[in-house]
Order: structure tokens, then sequence, then C-alpha cells
């Protein structure tokens, strides 16, 4: 399912590809009784910063038009690929210098923790290393039944779409999701029932609109209720809410 964003869609330019990925992502948010694999990452290539996602065993499964734009390879170049055997032009191997052998992040992943917040140094396509903020995430049971780890990641001080070491990073250091219920989880950080139902519709792809038709309430509540749970969660943007309710279990994706 995952790379069939990229098949259905090989060879096409960026206009095009967001053309695409828009149709996809209206496709993917139509029925929102389910979190799945295919809305959250249709929901991650539109993001702002870079995203890819691993397997336990290091083969890349997903990889954005960001991603593309920092480091020079595209999607149909890595995926499928380890992330360890992914080369520059000039030779160098890895696609951080940590994928040689397990990082901490799959290691913190294989223990059953939230991998921590780390600064790396990731390989670009035409040689050399550019150093970047990764912010780590846990989605569990997306390929047969497995746990994915998702990477974020942006040049450090990048732009609007920049996580603040304070906020949603800072708070959000291994461990703290431990193995709470999603309602315990939700819990902890005081979202009330009603913002617990607007984030789960968040994450899967539903705008501020259908919300307030699927839930009957007007634009105005939809919206306090959405800068609400941004807050409790430290998240400035509402991809960072998600990202911030995956990493301390309150959602889950199937």
């Amino acid at each position: 399912m995952l790379t069939a964003i990229v098949d259905e869609n090989r060879g096409a330019n960026l206009e095009d590809r967001g053309r695409f990925l828009l149709a996809r992502y209206k496709s993917a948010t139509r029925d929102l009784r389910e979190l799945n694999s295919e809305s959250l990452f249709t929901l991650l290539a539109f993001a702002q910063c870079g995203v890819f996602a691993v397997t336990v065993d290091q083969n890349i499964v997903f990889w954005n038009a960001v991603a593309e734009r920092m480091l020079g390879y595209s999607a149909q170049e890595v995926i499928g690929r380890r992330c360890d055997l992914i080369e520059s032009d000039d030779g160098q191997m890895g696609l951080t210098e940590q994928c040689e052998g397990v990082c901490a992040g799959l290691r913190a992943v294989r223990a059953g923790v939230v991998p921590s917040t780390v600064r790396v140094r990731m390989l670009c396509r035409e040689g050399g290393r550019k150093t970047v903020t990764v912010n780590p995430m846990v989605v569990s049971g997306v390929i047969d039944g497995a746990a994915l780890l998702v990477h974020l990641f942006e040049e450090p001080g990048g732009g609007e779409a920049a996580v603040e070491e304070e906020g949603l990073i800072g708070g959000l250091r291994a461990g703290q999701g431990g193995r709470l219920g999603s309602q315990e989880a939700a819990n902890r950080v005081g979202l009330t029932d009603r913002e617990l139902e607007v984030l789960r519709m968040l994450a899967a792809g539903a705008d501020n609109d259908v919300i307030g038709e699927k839930l009957e309430i007007s634009l105005y509540t939809v919206r306090n209720h959405v800068r609400n749970l941004r807050q409790k969660l430290g998240a400035g943007t509402k991809l960072e809410a998600v990202v911030a309710a995956v990493r301390l279990g309150i959602v889950y994706f199937k």
C-alpha cells in the first residue's frame, strides 16, 4: 500500500505529483471511521519537513517530496532498499552515519520505547552530508503487524515547520509515551473526550469543515478544539499534533 503512492505516479513531475497526491489525500480521508496507513502516509506526503520510514530490518518504505528536495534522492531510488545501502555519487554509503549496523532509533523500537530526537548527518545524492534534526515516531501494525520507524527531519533552524526543542520534541523524550492505552494516554495530557475525537479525525485527514460537519459543531468550535489540543500536546501545527499523539500512544494507525 505504501509503495503504491510512488508506483502509480512514477515519472511524474512535481506539479503532477502534487495533483496526484491531493487526489489520493481526498480518497484516503473519505472514511473517517478508521485510521489506516494510507491516511497517515498521505498526510505525511504533504508535510513541510522531510519524511522517510523504515521497517525494523532497515528497509525504506516511504519517502516524501521534501526528502527528495533536501537530499536529492527520488522515492523510486530509495524505496525498497536498506538505509545502510544508500549510496551517493561520490561513493559514500549509508543514509546516515548510524545506519551501518542498527541505529539507536531502531534499537529503541525493538525495545518497545519511543526513540529520542537526534541530530544526524544525512547523505546527499551528489555527495557530502547534511546536518538535520530528526524527530522519530513509531507506527505499529502497518505492514504485516510490524512496527515502522518514521523519521521527520529538517535542517536546524528550519522554516515554519520547525519543531521547537522545548515544544513537541522537548515534551516527548524516549519512554514518556510508555505502553498506556489510548484513553489513559489522552488523560495524561489533559485532552477532553471531544478534543480526542477531533484529534483522531485530524489524524484520519479531515479538515476543520469536515470535522464540524461530522460532529455537528460550528467551525469556530472546531478551531477552539484544535487550538486547545495543540497547546496540550506542545504542537505548533496539526501535523505536529498528530505526530505527538502517535508517539504518546493516543492515536494508533492500522
